[in-house]
């Protein structure tokens, strides 16, 4: 159950890096 727990705060916590990268992304690309 620990290490499950711990496997889902992994990934929501690299989910959120992703979703907060995005926005950089995106202004990256559409700067050209």
């Amino acid at each position: 159950m620990r290490s499950n727990r711990r496997q889902f705060l992994t990934r929501s916590t690299l989910a959120a890096a992703g979703v907060l990268s995005i926005p950089s992304w995106v202004s990256k690309v559409r700067a050209g």
